[in-house]
Order: structure tokens, then C-alpha cells, then sequence
């Protein structure tokens, strides 16, 4: 009998070897595919941290934008607008007035927020029709709420570098207007418009505010 292997031994080897690259192809394969689903969630897990931290940033600007308005609306109703009237007297012209016949009216404007308001304007509603201007306006300064020893024989400025501007420390504006027969007028009201800090444009009309366009007409 001759020596060396049988074709049982040939066979049975090289089923071995053919299970062992099988094995190993499949090995490799299947650490291709981990390394891959790895990668993968990998990917994922960075891409649900970036949304994550996208609507994180979304969310907190509109967590701030309400904010901001909420503070905005309430700065806004801090700017307090009445109507002031006078009969009889001498007018600014000189003239006397007959006595009731003939009104001046006022818009007297103060701050009580905690900023300053700038390009204060104001109109007058005579009838709940027409709108009118006023004839002049007075801006009256905190100057008489300071210290009279601080003040020392100073008297108030003008300041004419600060007309159309309300810091809460100030006494207010007075919009006055040009003397109106008292029969012409019929629940008469004042507009007032101001900028606030953040820029906004707001108008108080019988007791409410609300924003409006810079250079908007004034309606009755």
C-alpha cells in the first residue's frame, strides 16, 4: 500500500480549509457591516446632537422675542398720556378769551418706565373726526427734582439737544394747543407716538398702545 494521503484525507482538508475561508470571508464581512453600523449610528447620534442643539438655539430666541415683547408692551403702557384743558384767560397770543367760549387743550406726557423714550410727537383728535397739530410743546426736565444744594442758583436748561426725548427722570412734555371754540370740540383725545430702546414705533390712542409703522399717517 502505497504511503501518503488518501482522497478522504484530500477531501476532508480541504473542507476544512473551505469552511475556514468561509468563516474568515464571513468574519470579515460581518466586521465591515459592525464597523459600518457603527459609523452609521455614529452619524446619527451627530446629527440628533446638531437638531437637538438647533432647536435648543430656536427655542431660546423665541423664549427671548416673547420676552422682549412682553417687556416692550409693558415699557409701553409705562409712558402715561392725559388731557389737559383750560378755559378763559389770556391766550398765547395775548387775547384775552371769553370766558368758556374758548378752550386750550394739552397732552401732557410722562415716562415712568425704566428707559428712555425718543421722537415723542403728538396730535390732537378735536371731534373723533379731524386731526390736528399742536401748536408748541414744552419738555420739562427732572431739574426740579434735584438736590437744591446740587442745583446751588442754577436754573433749568432748555436743552434743545434733548427736545422729543423722555428719560424716566424727566417732570414729562406738555403739547399745547392753539385756542378751539368750545363748540367745535366733541370728545376730543391726544395721540402720542414714541420709539422705544429696541427701535419700535408705538402710538397711545384712549388708553391704548400699540406699535405702528414709523412716518404711518395719524387717523382720527
Amino acid at each position: 500500500m502505497a504511503d501518503g494521503p488518501t482522497w478522504a484525507d484530500i477531501v476532508t482538508a480541504l473542507g476544512t480549509v473551505g469552511t475556514a475561508v468561509v468563516a474568515l470571508g464571513i468574519a470579515l464581512v460581518s466586521s465591515r457591516q459592525t464597523r459600518s453600523q457603527v459609523a452609521e449610528e455614529h452619524r446619527r447620534g451627530e446629527q440628533q446632537v446638531k437638531e437637538e442643539r438647533a432647536y435648543g438655539r430656536v427655542q431660546l430666541d423665541e423664549e427671548r422675542r416673547l420676552a422682549r415683547e412682553r417687556e416692550q408692551l409693558a415699557q409701553a403702557y409705562q409712558v402715561q398720556v392725559v388731557l389737559g384743558e383750560r378755559t378763559a384767560g389770556p391766550s398765547a397770543e395775548g387775547t384775552a378769551m371769553p370766558d368758556g367760549s374758548i378752550k386750550e387743550l394739552a397732552a401732557l406726557v410722562v415716562n415712568h418706565g425704566s428707559a428712555t423714550i425718543t421722537d415723542v410727537d403728538a396730535r390732537i383728535c378735536l371731534d373723533g373726526k379731524s386731526i390736528a397739530s399742536f401748536a408748541r410743546s414744552k419738555r420739562l426736565t427732572g431739574f426740579g427734582s434735584v438736590s437744591e444744594r446740587l442745583r446751588d442758583g442754577f436754573a433749568a436748561s432748555a436743552e434743545h439737544a434733548l427736545d422729543g426725548v423722555l428719560t424716566p427722570r424727566d417732570a414729562g412734555v406738555r403739547f399745547e394747543s392753539y385756542p378751539v371754540p368750545t363748540a367745535s370740540l366733541a370728545d376730543p383725545y391726544p395721540l402720542v407716538r414714541w420709539t422705544d430702546r429696541w427701535g419700535t414705533r408705538w402710538e397711545h390712542r384712549r388708553g391704548e398702545v400699540g406699535q405702528v409703522v414709523p412716518g404711518q399717517d395719524w387717523r382720527a
